[in-house]
């Protein structure tokens, strides 16, 4: 989670956003992890963090009534949650193809990628966060409004971390054919975004997006 505003740059917190985030990296070259598959898992934790707001702020604008118990209730909750992938789904399309034309450009298959214990595993642990992100910030919606809980910067938080990558693949593009190397620029692409909405999300944001 981000802080609420820049303040001085303070050398623990630095440090531990560091050592957080740069763990994926060390697992490529360290454990042979696979780049491709911490690419998707990264566009995975994209689309369902998005979802996850989505699904808080319809929660937000259209509450489910009091008087419709507790299976209304859930119907509502569950209401959510799919639009709210629905929405993310459709957001990762533009999102996801670059670096999608990237990964088969660069001879990274899917259908193996697919077919990875180790990406499904990650990726049902993901999905697993998000539904807990998702209940705690129900919770959160029912006490504080949007607006209090920042939910449209936490917005522009994730989606500009993974424009930082989109940025990247077209820069890389035009200067280098698709490779392993140019895969695990993307992912350092997206290790300093993320980096930098931890320590600092008020100057990343200023420095990402259009003016």
């Amino acid at each position: 989670m981000t802080r609420a505003m820049d303040t001085p740059f303070n050398p623990i917190v630095i440090v531990q956003a560091v050592a957080r985030n740069i763990v994926p990296l060390v697992g490529i070259f360290a454990l042979h992890w696979s780049t491709g598959n911490v690419l998707l898992l990264y566009l995975l934790d994209t689309v369902l963090s998005m979802a996850v707001i989505f699904a808080g702020l319809m929660s937000s604008f259209a509450p489910p009534p009091d008087d419709e118990g507790v299976s209304g209730r859930i119907n509502a909750i569950a209401g959510y949650v799919l639009a709210g992938l629905v929405v993310a789904a459709f957001l990762a399309v533009p999102l996801g193809t670059p670096v999608g034309i990237m990964l088969a450009a660069s001879g990274f298959s899917f259908r193996e990628a697919f077919n990875d214990s180790s990406l499904r595993v990650g990726a049902l642990v993901q999905a697993a966060t998000a539904l807990w992100s998702y209940a705690q910030l129900y919770r959160k919606l029912r006490t504080h409004s949007p607006e209090q809980l920042k939910l449209y910067k936490r917005f522009g938080l994730v989606i500009m971390r993974w424009i930082v990558v989109v940025i990247a693949t077209y820069f890389i593009i035009e200067i280098l054919p698709p490779s392993e190397p140019v895969l695990v620029m993307l992912v350092v692409a997206y290790i300093a975004g993320s980096i930098a909405a931890e320590i600092a999300p008020d100057r990343f944001l200023r420095a990402v997006s259009p003016s």
